[in-house]
């Protein structure tokens, strides 16, 4: 997952991938959210999942 940042500047939106393909979200509005977003804000990151 990653900030979506198509200008240069900071973007609220989150951008979640499989396999490089983007992937519609419906965020919650929630302190997770929250913090995912200030952790992308300093890092981009990979999560592995499974079903």
């Amino acid at each position: 997952m990653k900030r979506a940042d198509k200008s240069g500047t900071e973007d609220k939106n989150i951008m979640m991938t499989i396999d490089d393909e983007p992937v519609a979200v419906a965020w919650e509005e929630n302190e997770s959210v929250t913090t995912l977003r200030r952790l992308l804000g300093e890092q981009h990151m990979s999560i592995q999942m499974s079903m």
